[in-house]
């Protein structure tokens, strides 16, 4: 897989182009979260920003290792991060914090960004 250079923000990021949506699904965290009282601040958002940022940190890190089996534990551990946001975004919905339609909304991101690293993780067999 050839490195490409993607922009989000102002920032360029060297990592596959294909994941563009972990960053959006972030970015989406962070805007709903801000909606949620200040007594979650410690609590729930900071848990739901923590694993949403995680998942294109780790993306990125992996993707910058020399090492296919390095790059492959990162894409893993993202992985890890996208579940664990998928049992946050329910819990969020349960205290009535979300509405249905923003809870589907984070359900199909997450959905989609958990494909996305599993076609990759996939396609990236370790070498021997």
């Amino acid at each position: 897989m050839t490195p490409q250079v993607v922009h989000y923000g102002s920032c360029p990021s060297l990592r596959p182009s294909q994941l563009e949506g972990d960053y959006q699904l972030a970015l989406g965290v962070y805007r709903i979260t801000k909606e949620y009282p200040k007594e979650e601040i410690f609590g729930l958002v900071s848990q739901m920003r923590r694993s949403a940022v995680s998942i294109p940190c780790n993306i990125t890190e992996g993707y910058r290792r020399k090492h296919r089996r390095e790059n492959i534990r990162f894409l893993h551990i993202a992985q890890g991060s996208c579940g664990e946001h998928g049992t946050l975004i329910p819990l969020s919905k349960d205290l009535d914090l979300v509405d249905e339609l923003t809870l589907e909304t984070l359900y199909r991101q997450q959905d989609e960004v958990s494909r996305l690293l599993n076609g990759l993780i996939r396609s990236l067999p370790i070498l021997k």
